[in-house]
């Protein structure tokens, strides 16, 4: 039962050394999709076994931010700009770049703040994670990114650095897995009622 502990950590840790690993397979669908599916599966159990074992950590969390982190950027990569896909470039660049720089941002204000370098793991920050993978995938198969679909999601990120703001500027201590600033409100005012 001891070992179970490290099972979250092994899976981000493997998630971490195959995102490097992920450029390398773009272009190649069946080698790409089933490591991209493995990723975002282990993505998926980490926390999930973590939290069920009472195996959390702030090793974990730290490990699981990064390979978060290294798995998006490295889908990012792999997918736009190595299977040369049909796109809008310089569009999506800047709105790349512009939400990029507001999600940097919000890492200096935790860090400013709170002396952490981690995400936080609200569930905006889940549903924006598990829609780009599954959009990043979409564009896989397809060849092509619509410029519609890149607004949207960039729209959707937006919100999402709006509400951990709202979190880091309103939170006395640091909490890795506040739901969000207006669910966590809306549960509050729930709670009081009942």
């Amino acid at each position: 039962m001891k070992i179970i502990k490290y099972v979250p950590n092994v899976l981000s840790v493997f998630r971490i050394l195959f995102s490097i690993a992920l450029p390398f397979t773009a272009g190649r669908l069946p080698v790409f999709v089933p490591l991209y599916l493995l990723l975002g599966l282990s993505d998926f159990l980490d926390g999930r076994i973590a939290r069920h074992f009472h195996a959390e950590s702030a090793i974990g969390a730290k490990l699981d931010g990064l390979g978060d982190t290294l798995l998006s950027l490295s889908s990012f990569v792999s997918v736009v700009f190595l299977m040369k896909l049909e796109m809008d470039l310089p569009k999506i660049l800047l709105i790349g770049c512009t939400v990029i720089g507001l999600k940097v941002g919000v890492a200096i204000l935790t860090r400013v703040r709170f002396k952490q370098w981690n995400g936080l793991h609200t569930y905006g920050n889940k549903a924006l994670g598990g829609m780009l993978y599954f959009a990043l995938l979409v564009c896989a198969f397809t060849k092509k990114i619509s410029l519609v679909m890149i607004l949207i999601m960039a729209a959707y990120m937006v919100l999402t650095v709006v509400d951990e703001v709202a979190i880091l500027l309103t939170s006395e201590t640091y909490n890795v897995d506040h739901k969000g600033y207006l669910i966590e409100k809306w549960l509050t005012k729930h709670r009081a009622k009942t």
